[in-house]
């Protein structure tokens, strides 16, 4: 038997399981940020590892901020989004039966 992961962006499909692995993973501080806090720009961040259809684990990438001697540096969404896909990736050789 394979297990295959695969590592995308969310939809709006996919909010109802993200709500439901967030709400089992803080369930003391859970909102229902659904309603209130999925904007466009949130749902942009958010990324997924799924084994099949089902949400396994999920990310939501923020920007970061440095304070640096000349000032503040900001890591852009794209240069996290491109190593977070880089650190997935190196999963490719285990996806079938390591996990």
């Amino acid at each position: 038997m394979s297990i295959v992961l695969t590592y995308r962006p969310l939809s709006e499909g996919d909010l109802d399981q993200f709500t439901a692995l967030e709400h089992y993973a803080f369930p003391a501080n859970y909102v229902n940020f659904v309603s209130t806090d999925v904007t466009a720009d949130r749902l942009a961040r958010l990324r997924g590892v799924f084994v099949g259809e089902t949400l396994a684990a999920q990310l939501e990438i923020l920007p970061l901020r440095v304070q640096a001697a000349f000032g503040v540096l900001e890591a852009r969404k794209r240069e996290a989004l491109d190593l977070a896909e880089r650190a997935f990736a190196g999963l490719a050789p285990f996806s079938s039966d390591f996990f």
